[in-house]
């Protein structure tokens, strides 16, 4: 289950509230609305409101994406207990936010499998219908070779009879 992202279906007249993934700063939160950015306002530290409420049956996705540099170092500097907890939960959402990623590739390549698999159905398909399409070809030159033999054996037959008769 991703744990970077929540996700929600519009229904064209709610605008939110709309719970936001956890976060370490507000900026590291984004919204999109069937894939384009959404202006949004917090309505309290979890959650947003759209500016306008998102059409029906639109995929809405409130992502969160932790930047590498949550905390400065300096030479020498000691790092306080507070960075240090930042450090520790900036990983740990970053690791999240692979793991959804990852999770999202897992779930594209198996639709791509299975558009593999259809597509090599429907090709096998096709190479039966070129079979048998080749069998009605090769049917065809046989009655037409049948027929030739047939319109040859006729001429000759005529032939005879026209020099028969004369």
């Amino acid at each position: 289950m991703p744990s970077s992202r929540t996700s929600y279906t519009g229904d064209g007249t709610t605008a939110g509230p709309y719970t936001a993934p956890t976060y370490i700063d507000q900026s590291h939160v984004t919204a999109t609305v069937d894939g384009v950015s959404a202006s949004f306002t917090w309505t309290n530290s979890t959650q947003i409101t759209f500016d306008s409420a998102p059409a029906n049956s639109s995929a809405i996705v409130i992502q969160r994406t932790t930047p590498d540099d949550v905390v400065s170092f300096s030479n020498g500097a000691a790092l306080n207990q507070e960075e240090q907890n930042t450090l520790r939960l900036a990983a740990q959402y970053q690791a999240e936010e692979v793991e959804d990623q990852v999770t999202d590739n897992d779930t594209d390549i198996t639709s791509l499998q299975s558009q593999i698999t259809s597509n090599d159905t429907d090709i096998a398909s096709l190479q039966t219908q070129v079979t048998s399409n080749d069998t009605d070809i090769t049917s065809l030159q046989s009655q037409i070779t049948s027929n030739d033999t047939d319109i040859t054996a006729l001429q000759t037959t005529t032939g005879h009879a026209t020099s028969g008769n004369t």
